[in-house]
């Protein structure tokens, strides 16, 4: 009765040390991070600086603000990525990380294709006006004059489809 009991407990500590071992001890760095309460322009200004200093960030895929927040979107929800971004914020206040599989530097090489693409191969029955990038939704908008299922499928097929591509109502621009 007593080995019971022996082995018991000694499955008991096997299964405990077992669940201890291959977690990560990442130093605690959230001291280093500020809790101070910033205005929204202050978090958006810390933002843009440390990207004006520092450059884009692989991760980052756009960002925007509603209600006072700054949302960013990202490639990668790690706590490395968020640490950097509280640093780059200098808070932790205010922020909403999105995660995202674009990042910026993915849909500013695809819009340079689309310009490629576009002056390369000339259709003007498609009615191209333009493209533009949409941050808040992570795609890029393609302006044409008749967004109908046949021309959009006509601008697919002749000049470049993605699943990154939003299709709107777009006029032609009048130059003086």
């Amino acid at each position: 009765m007593i080995w019971s009991y022996i082995k018991y407990i000694a499955v008991i500590a096997v299964v405990l040390m077992l669940s201890c071992t291959g977690r990560e001890n990442k130093p605690h760095t959230d001291e280093k991070i500020p809790q101070a309460v910033l205005s929204n322009k202050e978090v958006v200004h810390n933002w843009l600086s440390s990207i004006q200093q520092s450059g884009i960030p692989p991760y980052y895929g756009g960002a925007y603000v509603e209600n006072e927040i700054l949302y960013i979107w990202t490639t990668s929800n790690s706590y490395t990525v968020q640490e950097d971004i509280w640093q780059r914020c200098k808070t932790k206040n205010g922020i909403i990380i999105k995660p995202y599989a674009n990042s910026m530097a993915m849909l500013v090489g695809m819009m340079k294709t689309l310009d490629s693409l576009i002056v390369a191969d000339n259709h003007p029955e498609i009615k191209y006006y333009g493209h533009t990038l949409d941050e808040r939704n992570n795609r890029i908008i393609i302006k044409l004059g008749d967004v109908s299922n046949e021309n959009i499928s006509q601008f697919k097929k002749h000049i470049l489809d993605s699943p990154y591509f939003k299709y709107e109502k777009g006029q032609e621009a009048i130059l003086f």
